[in-house]
C-alpha cells in the first residue's frame, strides 16, 4: 500500500495536477476578496452632490458647468453625443 502512495506522489502527473489545485484555490480567494473590497467601499462619486439652476441650454453647457463646479472630468465624442441638445429640466440635481 505504501508503495503505490509513493508511486503515485513521485508520478510528474499528480506534481502538476496538486500544482493545478493549488493555483486554483489562491486565484479564488484573490477573486473573492477583491470582489468584497470592491462592493465595501465607498468612493468620493457616490457621496459628492452638485446643484445647477439651468433651462434650454446645450448638454455642453452642463458639462462645462459641471467641470468647473466640480472636480469631475468628462470624456466624450461630439460624434456620438449630440452636445447641441437642449437641456429642458431647469433644476439639474446630482449628489455632492
Amino acid at each position: 500500500m505504501k508503495k503505490t502512495e509513493n508511486l503515485k506522489r513521485t508520478d510528474p502527473l499528480w506534481f502538476w495536477f496538486e500544482n493545478l489545485l493549488r493555483i486554483m484555490k489562491i486565484s479564488a480567494i484573490l477573486f473573492f476578496v477583491t470582489v468584497l473590497n470592491i462592493f465595501g467601499s465607498v468612493s468620493y462619486a457616490q457621496n459628492t452632490k452638485l446643484s445647477l439652476n439651468m433651462k434650454d441650454v446645450p448638454v455642453l453647457a452642463v458639462l462645462n458647468a459641471i467641470e468647473e463646479k466640480s472636480e469631475f472630468f468628462f470624456l466624450y465624442s461630439s460624434k456620438m453625443i449630440d452636445v447641441n441638445r437642449k437641456v429642458l429640466k431647469d433644476h439639474l440635481a446630482c449628489r455632492r
